[in-house]
């Protein structure tokens, strides 16, 4: 995967829990689905929690953490949700129309 292919994964994440999430978490299952219709096809799950985990990680390229893992209700399915810099971003970005 490309720089250029990650962020564009990155902004259809936050674009898509800014317009679309639940609020008690989006499931991963979910954003795999989202994320191969919008032209990823062979996206794995693995490869979006590795996306997820690294812009919850306040030390990423943004120095801020955009989303967060909530309360797993299955262990097997994480959820995720924007954090308040999370939100701030996709609005200043115009993701969350």
């Amino acid at each position: 995967m490309t720089p250029a292919d990650r962020e564009l994964i990155h902004a259809c994440l936050i674009r898509y829990l800014a317009t679309r999430g639940l609020r008690f978490g989006t499931p991963v299952s979910l954003l795999v689905m989202m994320l191969r219709s919008a032209g990823w096809p062979d996206i794995e799950d693995a490869q979006v929690v590795a996306e997820l985990d690294y812009m919850a990680d306040a030390t990423n390229a943004l120095g801020k953490s955009l989303v967060i893992s909530v309360a797993k209700l299955n262990p097997a399915e994480s959820r995720w949700n924007l954090t308040a810099a999370g939100r701030e971003y996709a609005q200043l970005r115009g993701l969350d129309r």
